[in-house]
Formats: structure tokens, C-alpha cells, sequence
């Protein structure tokens, strides 16, 4: 729990304080000797539209939401490490070779996918690139938003984790857009995909992977009390 999350919830004090979510020394930065022994891998995929960057003309175009890809291990403590993190804006065939080659790397526990109409769309092609490979990958997780707002979802998963240390990430090209993204995140002027897909580490990670129960009240032997929470 972050030290606002903590003054919010057991004292009372709804200050919120100066500057974004999410604070720069807050970013551990390590070397691949720091991945920890234990732990499992996870791959989240937070999907864009699949239109090239070049086909972006104007300003606005340019602003659109990128394919972000995280590849990080969970320690039994949730201790994490980020190994890679890949974003960008690209076809959906190059989406498909990008997410079987990171599986084929790092084996993981489960690969989630932003559930929806994108998450249906690359699924056909990333089975013919598996089947390319002789691969027969676990089928993808449906990451859904948990019927949080979007920001709210964010700060809840990592803000935490961020604050008291417990998230490492390893040297690359990609700190600096890390760095950027976290820092100036909720900011409307810089994308918010690296965060995004970050989160949802954290949703397959702690088995939070549910269900829209709205598409389960027709089920003749349940009912749903409250379908926002599935109760």
C-alpha cells in the first residue's frame, strides 16, 4: 500500500499532495545480475489499433495509444522484475510474431491479453504463428479493467509496489520511456501504455483475472445479486 493509499483509508487525510502518481526515485533501475532466483514469468499485452505510425498525418494521429508489450517475474514476496518492455505501433501480423517470440524466450506462467474486440482480432494470427513454430502456447488470459477507472486501476496496482522498492527494472533502451511515461502519468500529453500494461502484471499475477459477469445474468441456475462485482 502507498503512503497515500495508507493516510487515505486509516487516517482519514485525503491530501493529495504535489506532482503525479508516481515519483522518479521511485524507478529502480538494476542489472540482469538482480533477477531473482525464484518467481514466475508473466507476459501483459495492452493492445493498440494495428494502423502503421506511418500512416499517422496529423498531430492528433500521432497521439494515439501504442501496442505495449511487459515481460516481468513475481517472486512469491511480489517482488518484481521487468525484463522487457516492448511498444510501438504495428500491423497485426508483426503484433502476432512479436508475442509468440516472447513467449517462445521466456516461457511464462500466463500471457494476458486486454480483453475485446483487438484481443479476438490478433488471436487467429498468433495460433498460426505458434503453429508455424511447432508451438502449442497456453491459450491467452482476458485481462479486463476490474470495473476500475482506468487511471484509478493504475495507481492501485503499482503506486504501492513502486514506493516501498519492490519493482525492479532491468537497464535497457526502454528507462527512459519508462521513466516518462510513470512520471508524467496521468498527464493527457504523454501515453499512459507502459503503465497501463504494468498493471495488468499485477492482475495475472494475484489471479485477479475475472469474468464480465453482465454476459453470465441469463445462466438459468444463478443470478448474479450485483453484477457489478460478480456477487
Amino acid at each position: 500500500m502507498s503512503s497515500a493509499a495508507f493516510n487515505k483509508e486509516f487516517r482519514a487525510s485525503f491530501e493529495t499532495g504535489s506532482g503525479g502518481s508516481f515519483k522518479a526515485e521511485h524507478i529502480k533501475i538494476v542489472g540482469p545480475e538482480a533477477e531473482p532466483k525464484g518467481g514466475n514469468w508473466f507476459v501483459a499485452v495492452d493492445l493498440a489499433g494495428f494502423a502503421g505510425l506511418e500512416r499517422a498525418t496529423t498531430s492528433k494521429q500521432r497521439l494515439l495509444d501504442e501496442h505495449c508489450i511487459v515481460v516481468g517475474k513475481v517472486t512469491p514476496d511480489d517482488d518484481w522484475f521487468i525484463k522487457d518492455i516492448q511498444k510501438g505501433r504495428w500491423g497485426i501480423k508483426e503484433t502476432a510474431h512479436k508475442i509468440v517470440d516472447i513467449i517462445e524466450n521466456v516461457q511464462p506462467t500466463a500471457c494476458g491479453i486486454e480483453r475485446g474486440a483487438l484481443m479476438n482480432a490478433v488471436l487467429p494470427y498468433i495460433m498460426d504463428v505458434a503453429r508455424a513454430k511447432n508451438m502449442y502456447p497456453p491459450a491467452p488470459v482476458p485481462l479486463t479493467h476490474e470495473n476500475r477507472i482506468k487511471n484509478e486501476r493504475i495507481v492501485w496496482a503499482l503506486q504501492g509496489l513502486l514506493e516501498h522498492g519492490k519493482v525492479s527494472f532491468l537497464r535497457a533502451p526502454w528507462n527512459m520511456d519508462l521513466e516518462d511515461q510513470l512520471t508524467q502519468f496521468p498527464s493527457k500529453m504523454v501515453h499512459d501504455d507502459i503503465p497501463d500494461a504494468l498493471s495488468y502484471i499485477a492482475q495475472l499475477a494475484q489471479g485477479r483475472v475475472g469474468e464480465d459477469f453482465s454476459e453470465e445474468a441469463d445462466v438459468p441456475y444463478w443470478t448474479p445479486l450485483d453484477e457489478q462485482i460478480g456477487f
